[in-house]
This record gives structure tokens, C-alpha cells and sequence, in this order.
């Protein structure tokens, strides 16, 4: 009823976005098209007579460790720092990293064959989460059940199938594989006439099992084939997935996938004039839907969507938590996709525990702390000792917990989750400050991921900008939530009051260009060259803690570290950045520079099928990386890029359209979230606002930045308050305005 009332028409608006025509060969894996139902995830792709679907599955991994190092605690790390033993931290702190273990594990693929019939064309129904490859005598039609978790093929044309284990013990252009270094014993491999699976002995007793059956019964349009994985220590002969699946028809499969699909896209969906930017962000909306659910592990660097190359995967699949995970969730908010954050929010409260006592082993604090590159199972895997152990990265993932809070207006969540959290990282921070000279609080370590990798210089005599905006954020956020639960917030509020502020200053060599004061990585320490990771620059985005409508003070400084980022150039960025400064200059006001930020990304820093890369792999001249490890953080950023410049709602004020470029003169979205727990629908036309509709999840008073104009009609009283109109509503209203 609300899309209608405000003239949306999803089916007519995704009419000419429905399917993509993917060309007749899709010969790399790079290039193939993703599946998933949350638990399972696939990519089909393929050449000549073959379909190649490799298949994959979230909790599937190595999680072997190796030892830490005797003493191995943040304490000495920061005395091997000050010492300059920087070949002992490297030893001791990085090397385990280099290990093959743990690691996210790729899983095997399905090999569907035709005897005599060639592929002509491969389609993608992205909005169906559905794969068509199409032969010359028919069509095979490739989708995930979204509640049984099994591949549902249906084939019009006979086909040979097979499935193919990662080569574990093999060898790859001569040398020894990545995968090889792990020491699984060949896998099993069991066909008949109706079915084939397979099992591969993994680490310590595990395992995994995949596999393929046909129905018994052929449908009208030709054969179908159920496909899955389960994890297991033995060898199964079936699975109980693939038993219920049988017993239904096609019709009632495709029936259940559609309805799934169609009440997924009906939840939240937008309109813009600028399709590449539009198809960008229908996929990372569809990756949530593909990629997450209740009680799945959340995405990791690549999901549901491990490279099938014989390799370890990039980064070995792991969760990064200095930027990766805190992106890949945070357009799941405004995104009204709250079940896919929720998802990420309790896998990490599970892990509590684990998380204290990493905190008072390894920082010998009382509170928790979260590793900052992560296994599936909470453990630290190591990496750049100057983010892979920084604390502060444990605040952002606590911005999650502070924004769901603020996103839902769920008061249980708030004491039962939110408020928790925020106290058990809180006081680890509490226990690691110290006061210095002056009696200000500061870390005894800190660096700015990724500046200056993990060279000697990478670690900062004082308090970077990125661990300062992190603990300012954590504490004010503690004194907030604590007293919005009656509880007493002074303990935070001293320590508040202790911590050090933003470090601003001005740069000689760059007067002639940036004359002022701009944000520094640190005191003394400004940026003077191109650098992928905006880490000085969190207290503007995403943690909104400055901002030059809220804090004046500070705005020429914002301005100017903009510019910066500008002036130095994008030669050492990759894909994510310039998501990243999209969001950046969208939370400014600035569409255009967001939009063009956004067409740079889609033009060179994504595959044929969608998928985030970090170089710039055609080498178009946007960065000085030309390499292709896929991860997903970058896709997420640019659809939150887009929420931006369509819906802000920060500081307690919702903006409509705060950034939209001068050349979107059409526009319009259906049931983005704004904090307060709001649900809004709006339409900008004609290069003005047009219809506006806006539930209330609880009574509240309502605020919204006045852009309408005069003889604006709304459905309820209201009244002004300097830039902003004030609705009361009550719980359930419904607001309605339009010209």
C-alpha cells in the first residue's frame, strides 16, 4: 500500500533490471554469477558443453592455530615498539599470519555436462536469485530454495553430473599449492545412476559433504537435480535436505524461491536515474540477501563466495575487523535489511566470552576485546601488528551494537545487548588508558590502519586521530546509552572527559594549495601522501562525531581535509575508497563529488558479474593498484554511499535527499530506515520534493530538516524549531505529505 500511495512500481521499475545477459562464455570463475541462500552460496559459470557451479558454505574452515609466543601480550608489544625491535614483533606478532591456518576453506564445485548440446548464453535474474544458461536445444535454471538450503537445478536438456573436490594434495604450475600445505588426505567420491557426493576429510576429524541427486520423477520441462553441502566427520550416503526437497515439485520450489525473492525486494527498494549506480546497489542489496540469515556466520571478506582457484582464498577468507566487517553491515541499517545486522550483532555477543578472556590474556584487562583479524571461531589470526592488535578496532564494532540501537528504538535490545557490549569493551579501553604529561588518557600504543602498513613509522608517539575518534565515540556513547537506561554514566563520563582531542594542524609544503588547519593522523604527524584507508578521518565518517552543521567549529577543518584527500590524489586507493569518499562527501552535502566518487568505483573497480575488487584491474589510471582479490566491504560501502545521498537521519534530524546530484531529477525510495525507528518513503521529482510517507515505530517526536515548499500538506500537525519541522506522533502513526 505504501509504495502504491506514493507511486511506486516495483515491478515496472525493475522491468528492464530483472535479467542481465552475461554472453555466451563465462570462462573464469571472476566472471560467473552469484547464488546463494545464506547458509549455501554458489557461483555458475562455465564454457563450450560445461556448467562449472562452485559451491560454498560460511562455517566451513580450517581453524587450526598455531602457538603464540611465550609472553605474548599487548604489554610487550608495546615494549618491543619502544625498544625498535621491530624484527622480534615481526616474529612474534606477524609471522603466524604467513601460516596457511586458519583459514576459510573453498569447498568443490558441481560439473553439469551436456554430451552434444553448447552454452549460447548465460542469463542472470539477479532480482530472482536466479542463474539460466541457456543451450541450443534448452535451458538449465540454477536457484537456491531459500529454507531447505539446496541448489534446485532444472535442466530441459540431458546432462552428465559430477562433482570435483579442491585438489588438496595436488600440484599447481609446478609448485606445491597453497591448498597442498594443508595436509588433507585425498577426499571420497561415490556416483550412481541417480545421485553423486563426495566427502572431504578436513582437519582434526572434520569434514564436508557434497551432494548431487536427481529427482525421481521427471517434471514437464525436463529433469531436476538438488545439490548441497553439509559439514560432517564421516561420510554421509545422503542428505536429509535433499530427501525433503524430493518430495515437492518444481512448481512449488520455483513458487517458494519467487515468493522469497519478491517479499524480499518489496521490503526496501529505490529508484534512481543513473542505472550503473543503481544496478551497484541492487546487488549489494542482494548480496544480504544471498549472503546472510538468522543464525548463519556473517559475511567474511568473500561470504558465501570463497574464490575457486586451487588457492587459499584472499586474506584467507578471514574477518577483518580495522574496516571490512564495519562496512560490509553498515548499509544494512538505513537498508531496512535489520535481520542481516542482527545476524553479524549476535554472532560477535556468542563470542563474548571468548572476547574476555582474549582481553585479560592478552591486554591483561577486565572487559572484552574483539581480535581484529578474526577466525570463524572468535581467535586471533594475527597480521600487521599495528591494526591487527589495536584495540580500538573492538569501538567500531560497538558502533553496530550503539547504531541498531538507534536504528530500532528497541529498548530490550538496548539493555540486553547494546548497553552489555558497549560496557564490556568500554572497559577494556579503561583499563588500557593511561594519562600522559598533561593528564590526558592515551594509549600507550597506537597507529592509523592501514598508514604506513607495518613499517617502523606506522607506529605513532601519540594518540592517532583513528584510536582518539574511537574512544570519544565509545565513551560519549556509554554516558548515552547508561543514562537513556537509568543507569549511572559517571564513571564514563570522567573518562570522557580525560581523553584527548581531534589532532588538526596545517602543512607547509601544501600552503600554496590548502592554506588552514586540516585533520592530522596524529599530533605532528599530518598526511602527505595518497592513502587507501581514510582512518584519520572516522570522526567525520562513518562515527559522525564533528560535522559542520552540529560542530561549526570545525567546519573549514572538514572542508579542508576533503580537499586534501583531493589534492593528494587517488594513486594508493583501492576499490573500497572511493566508496568510502562517496559516503564521506555525501554526509557533507556534496552529491555530485559523492556520484562521481560512485561511477569511478562501478567503471573500474568491479567485475562483469558485480563483485568488489581492490585494484584497478584495467588499468584505467584511478590507482596504482592493478591487482584482483575480491572482497565485499566495497560493495557494501557504495550501496550505504547511495543511502546517504537519499536518507540521513543522524543528530535526531531526518534529511530527505540531503545529497542528491544535480542531475538525478527524479528520484524516489520505499522504506529505508531512519534512526528513531522509522520507516521512510519518499519522492523527489522534477528536482524537487514530492510525496513524503513516514512510519512511526513507537511515540516519538519527529524531526525533519525543512526543504519543502510553501503550501506543503501534511497529514498531521506540526510545528518549527529553527531549520526543522516537529511532528508528536504517537506509536503506530502514519505521516503523510505531499505538495
Amino acid at each position: 500500500m505504501v509504495a502504491q500511495s506514493l507511486g511506486f512500481n516495483f515491478k515496472a521499475m525493475n522491468a528492464e533490471q530483472n535479467w542481465r545477459e552475461l554472453g555466451r562464455s563465462l570462462g573464469r570463475w571472476e566472471h560467473g554469477i552469484p547464488l546463494g541462500s545464506g547458509v549455501l552460496g554458489a557461483v555458475v559459470w562455465g564454457e563450450g558443453t560445461e556448467i562449472r557451479v562452485s559451491l560454498d558454505r560460511p562455517d566451513i574452515w580450517d581453524l587450526r592455530c598455531t602457538e603464540s609466543a611465550e609472553g605474548h601480550t599487548w604489554a610487550r608489544l608495546a615494549e618491543l615498539v619502544a625498544a625498535g625491535e621491530f624484527k622480534k614483533v615481526e616474529d612474534e606478532y606477524e609471522q603466524s599470519y604467513r601460516e596457511v591456518f586458519p583459514t576459510k576453506l573453498p569447498v568443490g564445485r558441481l560439473v553439469l555436462k551436456s554430451q552434444h548440446d553448447h552454452i549460447t548464453k548465460f542469463e542472470w535474474l539477479m532480482e530472482r536469485g536466479t542463474a539460466r544458461v541457456h543451450f541450443g536445444s534448452g535451458v538449465v535454471e540454477l536457484s537456491f530454495h531459500p529454507t531447505l538450503h539446496v541448489l534446485v537445478v532444472s535442466s530441459e536438456i540431458p546432462l552428465d553430473v559430477d562433482i570435483e573436490l579442491p585438489d588438496y594434495a595436488g600440484l599447481q604450475d609446478g609448485q606445491v599449492s597453497d591448498l597442498g600445505a594443508l595436509g588433507y588426505s585425498a577426499g571420497i567420491k561415490v556416483a550412481t545412476e541417480k545421485a553423486v557426493r563426495a566427502w572431504q576429510p578436513t582437519f582434526s576429524g572434520n569434514g564436508y559433504n557434497i551432494f548431487a541427486k536427481w529427482a525421481d520423477v521427471s517434471e514437464t520441462s525436463g529433469k531436476v537435480l538438488f545439490a548441497s553441502v553439509e559439514t560432517s566427520s564421516v561420510p554421509l550416503e545422503q542428505s536429509l535436505n535433499i530427501e525433503q526437497a524430493r518430495k515437492d515439485s518444481l512448481a512449488a520450489h520455483r513458487a517458494a524461491i519467487r515468493d522469497f525473492w519478491a517479499q524480499y525486494w518489496e521490503e526496501c527498494h529505490l529508484k534512481i536515474p543513473d542505472h550503473e549506480v543503481g544496478q551497484g546497489y541492487r546487488f549489494a542489496q542482494f548480496l544480504y540477501g544471498a549472503g546472510t540469515g538468522a543464525g548463519v556466520p556473517p559475511l567474511a571478506l568473500q561470504g558465501v563466495w570463497t574464490l575457486d582457484n586451487g588457492q587459499i582464498p584472499p586474506w584467507k577468507g578471514d574477518y577483518h575487523h580495522n574496516l571490512n566487517t564495519q562496512f560490509t553491515y553498515l548499509a544494512s541499517l538505513t537498508g531496512n535489511r535489520f535481520e542481516s545486522h542482527l545476524a553479524f550483532l549476535e554472532f560477535l555477543w556468542a563470542l563474548l566470552p571468548d572476547h574476555q578472556a582474549y582481553a585479560r590474556e592478552f591486554y591483561e584487562t577486565s572487559g572484552a576485546c574483539v581480535p581484529s583479524v578474526m577466525s570463524l571461531n572468535g581467535r586471533q589470526m594475527g597480521g600487521w601488528a599495528p591494526y591487527a592488535y589495536a584495540p580500538t578496532n573492538s569501538a567500531w564494532l560497538a558502533h553496530h551494537f550503539y547504531l541498531h540501537w538507534k536504528f530500532t528504538a528497541d529498548r530490550t535490545f538496548l539493555v540486553e545487548r547494546a548497553l552489555p557490549y558497549l560496557q564490556e569493551i568500554g572497559e577494556c579501553h579503561r583499563g588500557l588508558l593511561r594519562p600522559d604529561a598533561e593528564g590526558k588518557l592515551k594509549l600507550p600504543l597506537s597507529g592509523s590502519p592501514e598508514i604506513g602498513n607495518n613499517r617502523p613509522h606506522s607506529y605513532l608517539p601519540t594518540m592517532s586521530n583513528y584510536d582518539i575518534a574511537l574512544v570519544r565515540f565509545l565513551f560519549a556513547a556509554l554516558v548515552e546509552l547508561e543514562a537513556e537506561a537509568g543507569g549511572d554514566p559517571s564513571k564514563w563520563e570522567e573518562v570522557l572527559r580525560a581523553l584527548p582531542e581531534l589532532q588538526k594542524g596545517s602543512i607547509p609544503q601544501m600552503n600554496d594549495f590548502l592554506e588552514g588547519d586540516v585533520l592530522f593522523v596524529a599530533k605532528d604527524r599530518p598526511l602527505l601522501e595518497s592513502h587507501r584507508h581514510f582512518s584519520h578521518l572516522m570522526a567525520i565518517y562513518p562515527l559522525g562525531i564533528i560535522h559542520s552543521e552540529s560542530h561549526p567549529e570545525w567546519a573549514e577543518v572538514i572542508e579542508r581535509s576533503m580537499l586534501q584527500l583531493d589534492l593528494l590524489g587517488t594513486g594508493q586507493w583501492t576499490g573500497y575508497s572511493f566508496a568510502w569518499a562517496a559516503c564521506l562527501a555525501a554526509r557533507l552535502g556534496k552529491g555530485d563529488k559523492a556520484l562521481a566518487y560512485l561511477q569511478i568505483f562501478q567503471k573500474a573497480f568491479v567485475w562483469k558479474n558485480g563483485f568488489h575488487v581492490n585494484g584497478d584491474f584495467k588499468d584505467l589510471g584511478f590507482s596504482a593498484f592493478k591487482y584482483e582479490p575480491m572482497t565485499l566491504e566495497g560493495n557494501f560501502a557504495f550501496a550505504e554511499a547511495v543511502h546517504e545521498m537519499l536518507l540521513q537521519s543522524w543528530g535526531g534530524v531526518i534529511r530527505l535527499f540531503p545529497a542528491i546530484p544535480g542531475e538525478w531529477q527524479d528520484a524516489s525510495f520505499h522504506q529505508l530506515r531512519a534512526q528513531g525507528g522509522y520507516k521512510v518513503s519518499a519522492k523527489w521529482s522534477g528536482g524537487k520534493i514530492g510525496e513524503v510517507k513516514i512510519e512511526a515505530g513507537g511515540p516519538a517526536r519527529l524531526r525533519i530538516r525543512n526543504i519543502f515548499p510553501f503550501g506543503y500538506r501534511w497529514s498531521l500537525p506540526f510545528s518549527l524549531d529553527g531549520q526543522d519541522l516537529i511532528f508528536e506522533m504517537s506509536e503506530q502513526a502514519i505521516l503523510t505529505g505531499n505538495v
